[in-house]
């Protein structure tokens, strides 16, 4: 007798390995896994091995590691398989308070609210600033930004989220501690950095010996002090200054002149 044997290949389930959502945007995001036709469907939460569903299709609203069991008939034999995926939970980047610092270099970094989902470190952002068309960059830091009002705006890598942004009224002066003007062509004026801008122009920079009294008036673009007064050297020890700006703002410390 010749018996025909028929073997039912196993059923071929096509779905990710992965799939990430966005589970905090004001339109939280979420996945519809479609693997295809079967006769029977078992979704299953694997952190709780509670069965989530038995519809063709399982949407994924939240993060996770699930498993899909299937089973197909044919030729009167019922086959079984099935697979393990995760779902993976991304954010839209959130500002934290204070959204921004300006470091003592001059440089405008970016702060932002981290480990809120899976994928919330700061390599899972991105950064722009002036246009929301980028160019976009990975670092959170910007150097090199001119004073005045800037847009900052912030994206999720994986494109799921939406993109946010915060306005910055970025302001910087850098203002030295000591110079020497002995000569050597090195710290040979104190000259106050950050105020060349035409916003700038009114601003007053006055510097006083330790009696108040007042030995120079500079222009904010001028080429700064070279610690004369009525063409006489002044003597090493520290000096103070004020400085005015136009909107009100002022500063004031001291420096010290070394010889």
């Amino acid at each position: 007798a010749v018996v025909d044997l028929i073997v039912n290949p196993s059923p071929m389930i096509d779905i990710q390995d992965q799939y990430l959502i966005c589970n905090n945007d004001e339109n939280p995001s979420s996945v519809m896994i479609d693997p295809g036709n079967y006769d029977t469907y078992e979704w299953v939460d694997q952190n709780s091995g509670e069965t989530i569903g038995t519809n063709a299709s399982f949407e994924a609203s939240q993060g996770g590691t699930f498993l899909l069991r299937v089973s197909s008939t044919d030729n009167g034999v019922s086959c079984t398989a099935e697979e393990t995926f995760t779902v993976t939970t991304t954010n839209t980047p959130v500002f934290d308070d204070p959204a921004y610092i300006i470091t003592e270099q001059g440089f405008l970094v970016i702060n932002l609210v981290l480990g809120t989902s899976d994928l919330s470190t700061l390599s899972d952002f991105e950064f722009a600033i002036d246009s929301p068309d980028g160019p976009y960059q990975p670092s959170n830091m910007f150097t090199d930004v001119s004073s005045g009002p800037h847009t900052v705006y912030v994206r999720n890598v994986y494109d799921i989220c939406s993109t946010v942004s915060v306005v910055i009224d970025f302001f910087f002066i850098r203002i030295p501690k000591f110079f020497t003007p002995n000569g050597d062509t090195y710290h040979e004026q104190w000259r106050v950095e950050g105020l060349e801008g035409p916003e700038y122009v009114n601003t007053g920079i006055y510097i006083f010996d330790r009696f108040g009294k007042l030995l120079k008036q500079m222009d904010p673009r001028g080429q700064g002090w070279d610690g004369t007064y009525n063409n006489r050297p002044m003597p090493s020890t520290d000096y103070w200054y004020r400085i005015w700006l136009e909107d009100g703002r002022e500063f004031k410390g001291h420096f010290t002149l070394k010889r």
